[in-house]
């Protein structure tokens, strides 16, 4: 590659390790990059798309990502096959609409003395929890949400693998409910990820904490009607009931 990259276009899928995905799960990413910096995203679950973003980035942090992609391609991308992981396609277009395509593992690519691309990628572009080419962690990856509502307490860990339900009946009695799965519980989180963070209101019945991986904790206060809300706590009734048949959950 010579000439100098306009596009990339980068498919990376998720292998599901015999695993069913949850409802509103992104199993697959498609991210094209021009030299206009010009930024197109699609998330996919099963059936449908989830979400879609178009952005613009600066024309020199888009030039820096696809020399970044060039160099490390122009050396000599040795393909690593790994099942069950998931896998991912880049296509890259020249300025004289050369087209060369590599493929690999989602696993990340092979270490250089370059730059990691999944993480410079994920950091110069700012979309939630891209995919890339695998490996390494998000910054904004959930690591653990705390939710408190009147008497009813959520509490779901990443590193425990646990989702914990606690309702209190009176000052000596409460009811606690712990589900553990560190598979199911990390695919809800990521799940959460995907969302619109709920915002605070003046109206406070309602406390969320989220912890991420490195990002700054966040707390906020708000409502069952407040914006955002309503979405992510269905994402988390929707997992109590797949999972435990029966609703629980802020009736």
């Amino acid at each position: 590659m010579k000439e100098p990259v306009n596009k990339i276009q980068l498919r990376s899928k998720l292998g599901w390790g015999g695993t069913t995905p949850l409802p509103g799960e992104e199993v697959e990413q498609r991210l094209t990059i021009t030299e206009k910096g010009r930024v197109y995203f699609s998330g996919y679950g099963i059936e449908k798309e989830i979400r879609t973003i178009n952005k613009t980035i600066s024309k020199d942090v888009a030039k820096d990502i696809l020399q970044s992609i060039s160099a490390y391609f122009q050396v000599g991308h040795q393909e690593a096959l790994v099942t069950d992981v998931g896998y991912w396609e880049l296509t890259i277009t020249t300025a004289n609409e050369e087209v060369h395509l590599f493929r690999g593992s989602l696993i990340g690519l092979m270490p250089t003395n370059q730059p990691d691309l999944t993480n410079m990628i994920r950091e110069l572009i700012e979309i939630r929890n891209l995919f890339v080419f695998g490996g390494g962690t998000p910054s904004d990856q959930i690591e653990r949400v705390y939710l408190e509502f009147d008497d009813e307490t959520v509490m779901i860990d990443r590193k425990g693998g646990s989702l914990e339900y606690a309702k209190r009946k009176n000052s000596q009695k409460f009811f606690y409910h712990l589900y553990q799965d560190s598979n199911e519980v990390s695919k809800l989180l990521d799940a959460l990820g995907l969302l619109k963070v709920p915002k605070d209101s003046a109206e406070n019945s309602c406390k969320l904490t989220i912890d991420y991986y490195t990002e700054n904790q966040r707390m906020i206060k708000g409502n069952l009607e407040g914006e955002n809300w309503f979405s992510f706590l269905e994402k988390i009734k929707d997992f109590i009931v797949s999972q435990e048949g029966n609703q629980v959950l802020f009736k």
